[in-house]
């Protein structure tokens, strides 16, 4: 094209030398090529034997066909506004959607088609007339993504892609006088083109056939569409109503979960509740769920608190006003708005919903509280488990919790809501026929009020109704763009509406959507779109940045978000299409400036405090996989893809410790595909990954992600795969491999050292050897250190605390070792829990029962905040160690029998089993030898530990000198002591003996007696255990024995 050419905006005719529309004002691009990202949509067409033709035919009939063939299809071409492309001989090339999308550029390209076929039948009349001879035509089209350089104001363009050699591939495989249609192109047409389906094609440069279309006819049917304009809702909307009555009549926690498919109007619902004039004294706090990026489990909680009048300030005061809440509560809600200091202790999920809650309770007990969240399908595990937690968690407090998701959400959770009183969900079904007129209707006068209705012009409404499906995003799109479209991914229909959508903002309005989309996929800021605006001149105008946000929003395309001066894009959807659309290479800068300027902040100590690590990971790989698509052989590739990579570990490392799992294991793995192949991080990134899986109970994918690195060219990687290979074998349950011992070990390779180490202790601690496993894990924690691994440290330090109630360790020393760790993960309960339990037994064996047992009640209180069943179980098991050193056998059997029910329930029957017979153990020493003997039949042996097993014997050897049948006892206690030799701790080794001594006097062997209690109480003593020695030595003194 030459001479004039039209206004982005406007669509006004524009002079070829023009800087601003005369009619609208708005700048025409410079002159030279600008470069864009677009959906189009290709014709091809060709002449068939045209070089025979002009073999047999004077040069000068062949240029006057040939100018009544190409006058032919500009004219097909120009009358349904594409673009001739080029002229490559016979061939005709064209682009329908180049300059400005529209929704039926698919549609006008096949009407081009045909026109040209038809009018080459009208040209060929005259020609057979007049020269003898015809032209004879074929046409190819197809649709897709392309990169399209525009030349000039005018409108010149070169478009780029590989839809453009699909369509001229399918023109060469026509037959005369037919137009092939490529299968895009033919979703994109919908029921408005007839074509018959040709087998699939096998195609120049295709590695697979492609399927292609036939065509035969244009029916000018019905476009689709639908509104978001609250039509037919009456039924939902009163029930919302209903349950906030319920709310604020029972002062509790309701939950509603709003189901619907995407642009069915769940929103929209919601909306017009909130601003029911019942809700005009409560306090709404929105936030959304993100499909993809990083750090996404807590997003919506910060989104949630920063949604406060106060923001972050409010939450502090509310929370320190609350008297029974601790700075435990901040210290949590801090890591997950990611404002704890570097360095800062790691905080568990347990943890930070937990503190949540304590803040929902709190804000929900002064005022109607309504927490609104929407696009729930895009949540992460443990956010859907925080959500349960706050509805069965609030008491006494005036909350209700909309959740907004698509389908997909009941089917990752059927249960979702079961079990919790208050928790209702609904189903948006698609409106009727009757109410989808109405709706269009009601947008048809909204259109009118604002200035728009030209863009409707010519449609009919009762068209537009039918074809939307009920839906009604499709409805309001429609009515701005009347697209009928689609590809895979975002629905066709919809991917083709936004764009069309897109090219009818104002240029300025465009490219600040387009920097908001790169800079999140949730919120921006201006200040962050105006960093970016440098290389737009429409948006560094005076005021222009203002005038397009205010544009925008008035408009509804982009909403207010948390604070002032934060917004987010309305609909997801069309975030996605607006960055898809973007050009990569624009995106690739943009990330990278984002990403340096992030980093930067992050070093200053936070001076961009709304961005976090995981905004850094997200910039990073951004860019890293932008610049592998268009500049592969790019040398600054390596550096990018190390610090996407370090920034996606370091946020993975930050999810690992707070126990997010699924997070960190997701994480992890991005980072580590990143790497060069052998790079050395590979090695550690796989233990860790490895971890997470086994933690989560995933033994598949713990085993797959060892196979990377098992077949490593480096040896130390192929070692340590197969260490960390058996550690998940012994966690799952699975049979041991059998020993490694470490012979092909090099000396300084610390994490396999470090990893084989702890897989000895936890074979030690599995025969009963836990003197040998404390041990082990020491030796591993000597190489933790070594390595500088403080994660490793951690999990091994709670290890070794937990091993030295049991381990030959002197009291002492491991009440120290208690009160050190306690004080190292005071702002982590999770860890600390164990911590207070061994302190706890470990007071009880020096006759401290009274402090025991209020350590105890504290790591009970803790697992009750958290949610820990485990944690629970084994506050019980503590507590009836207690009762049992002080006398109480009866209690204490209680207390491990509901601890062998719930473990059973929990689906832990092994351990299960082991509190069964110590169970039983007790209801010996309460003197019911037959209800003992009962229980502890009832266990299969070969399951047990070794400890288990010796007291299951034990056990035997009670009932029978009760039933008077000395030498089977005998026999039994022979085998006791036998064992006990493969065994190293202290007080279970006292404790055996202790029984074996009251057997044995009942069996009348009293001197065999005094000498088991004798040994009874040097281990006792050995140990420090003051109180178990003290009873051996009383039994002993009581019976003439020695001190």
């Amino acid at each position: 094209m030459s001479g004039a050419g039209r206004c982005t905006f406007c669509r006004a005719g524009v002079a070829a030398q023009a800087r601003f529309c005369s009619a609208c004002g708005t700048p025409v691009a410079p002159a030279g090529e600008t470069a864009s990202r677009r959906i189009v949509t290709v014709l091809f067409c060709d002449l068939v034997g045209s070089t025979a033709v002009a073999q047999a035919v004077d040069p000068e009939a062949v240029h006057a066909a040939m100018d009544g063939y190409y006058d032919a299809c500009r004219t097909a071409i120009e009358k349904h506004q594409g673009v001739v492309e080029k002229f490559i001989g016979d061939a005709v090339m064209a682009v329908f959607g180049a300059g400005t999308s529209h929704d039926d550029d698919a549609l006008r390209a096949v009407r081009a088609a045909r026109d040209i076929v038809e009018a080459l039948v009208e040209l060929n009349v005259g020609l057979d007339r007049d020269l003898g001879f015809v032209l004879r035509v074929r046409c190819g089209l197809d649709s897709g993504e392309a990169v399209v350089v525009a030349q000039s104001p005018a409108g010149g363009a070169r478009v780029i892609g590989d839809v453009v050699n699909t369509a001229a591939r399918l023109q060469a495989a026509a037959g005369v006088g037919e137009i092939f249609i490529g299968t895009a192109t033919a979703q994109l047409c919908g029921a408005a083109v007839h074509a018959q389906a040709v087998p699939p094609l096998t195609l120049k440069g295709k590695s697979a056939p492609v399927p292609a279309y036939r065509f035969v006819s244009i029916d000018e049917a019905p476009g689709r569409a639908g509104g978001t304009a609250l039509v037919g809702r009456a039924v939902e909307l009163d029930h919302l109503r209903q349950v906030y009555r319920r709310v604020r009549r029972g002062r509790r926690c309701c939950l509603v979960t709003v189901v619907g498919s995407a642009g069915i109007g769940k929103s929209r619902l919601v909306q017009e509740f909130l601003a029911d004039r019942t809700l005009a004294d409560a306090l709404i706090l929105p936030a959304a769920c993100q499909p993809y990026g990083t750090g996404l489990t807590y997003r919506p909680v910060a989104d949630l608190i920063r949604s406060l009048p106060g923001g972050w300030g409010e939450a502090v005061a509310v929370l320190q006003a609350e008297s029974d809440v601790d700075g435990r509560a901040l210290t949590a809600l801090a890591a997950a708005l990611d404002l704890d200091p570097a360095g800062a202790p790691a905080i568990g999920t347990d943890e930070i919903t937990w503190a949540f809650r304590c803040l929902v309770e709190a804000l929900g007990r002064t005022r109607p509280l309504v927490l609104v969240l929407d696009n729930l399908q895009w949540a992460q595990p443990i956010l859907l488990d925080l959500v349960m937690d706050v509805v069965g968690g609030v008491v006494d407090a005036e909350v209700m919790v909309i959740c907004v998701s698509r389908p997909e959400l009941l089917d990752a959770r059927p249960q979702w809501g079961g079990g919790i009183g208050c928790a209702t969900s609904f189903e948006l079904d698609p409106l009727t026929v009757e109410e989808s007129l109405t709706l269009v209707g009601l947008l048809a006068d909204a259109a009118e009020v604002t200035g728009q209705d030209q863009l409707h012009s010519g449609q009919s409404l009762d068209r537009i109704a039918a074809q939307s499906d009920g839906n009604p995003l499709h409805a309001e799109l429609l009515m701005q763009t009347r697209a009928t479209g689609v590809q895979s991914g975002i629905p066709p229909t919809i991917r083709v509406l936004i764009t069309a959508w897109l090219d009818r903002l104002h240029p300025a309005d465009r490219n600040l959507l387009e920097r908001a989309a790169t800079i999140s996929t949730g919120a921006f800021t201006v200040e962050e779109v105006r960093f970016l605006a440098g290389d737009s001149p429409r948006l560094t105008g005076p005021d222009a940045l203002d005038e397009a946000l205010r544009r925008l929003l008035r408009t509804n395309t982009i909403e207010r978000s948390g604070p002032k001066g934060e917004y987010r894009i309305t609909r997801p959807l069309a975030r996605d299409v607006i960055y898809e659309m973007t050009p990569k290479d624009r995106r690739v800068i943009w990330h990278e400036a984002l990403a340096d300027r992030l980093a930067a902040g992050l070093e200053d100590g936070g001076r961009y405090g709304r961005q976090t690590d995981a905004d850094l990971a997200f910039h990073l790989v951004g860019a890293c996989q932008l610049k592998r698509e268009i500049r592969p052989g790019d040398a600054s590739l390596t550096e990018l893809s190390g610090r996407a990579s370090r920034a996606l570990i370091a946020t993975g490392m930050r999810a690992l410790r707070r126990r997010d799992l699924q997070d960190a294991a997701t994480l992890l793995e991005r980072g580590r595909d990143l790497l060069p192949e052998q790079h050395p991080d590979h090695r550690i990134l796989a233990v860790r990954i490895s971890d997470a899986h086994a933690g989560r109970g995933d033994w598949a994918s713990a085993y797959e992600t060892l196979d990377r690195i098992r077949d490593a060219v480096d040896p130390r990687a192929r070692h340590t795969a197969q260490i960390q290979r058996r550690i998940v074998t012994l966690r799952s349950g699975r049979p041991d491999d059998g020993p490694l011992d470490g012979a092909d070990l090099d000396e300084d390779d610390d994490l396999s050292w470090c990893r084989l180490h702890q897989l000895v202790g936890l074979r030690f601690m599995s025969s009963g050897r836990q003197g040998a496993a404390e041990a082990a894990m020491r030796a591993a924690l000597v190489r933790a250190g070594r390595l500088g691994d403080v994660y490793e440290e951690d999990r091994l330090l709670v290890a070794i605390c937990e091993l030295t109630q049991w381990s030959p360790t002197p009291v002492d020393d491991a009440i120290a070792l208690c009160r050190s760790l306690a004080e190292r993960f005071a702002a982590d309960r999770y860890p600390l829990i164990p911590i207070l339990l061994t302190h706890a037994r470990l007071e009880a064996l020096t006759g401290r029962l009274e402090e025991a047992r209020q350590r105890v009640a504290v790591a009970r209180g803790y697992s009750a905040d958290l949610r820990l069943t485990l944690g629970r179980i084994a506050a019980a098991q503590v507590e009836s160690l207690i009762e049992s050193s002080n006398g109480e056998h009866r209690r204490a059997y209680e207390l491990l029998a509901a601890c062998a029910r719930d473990l059973a329930a929990a689906g832990q029957r092994a351990m299960a089993a082991m509190f069964q017979v110590r169970a039983a153990w007790e209801l010996v020493r309460a003197g019911d030898a037959p209800a003992a003997s009962t229980l502890a039949s009832a266990v299969e042996p070969a399951g047990l530990g070794t400890e288990e097993r010796i007291v299951h014997v034990l056990i035997g050897a009670h009932v029978k000198v009760a039933a008077s049948a000395v030498p089977g006892a005998l026999v039994a206690v022979a085998i006791v002591d036998e064992r006990l030799g493969h065994v190293d701790d202290p007080v279970f080794i006292g404790e055996v003996l202790f029984d074996v001594a009251k057997i044995l006097t009942a069996a009348g062997e009293h001197q065999a007696a005094r000498s088991a209690a004798r040994r009874a109480a040097a281990s006792f003593r050995a140990k420090g255990a003051t109180r178990p020695a003290g009873l051996a030595q009383s039994w002993l003194a009581a019976r003439g024995g020695e001190r």
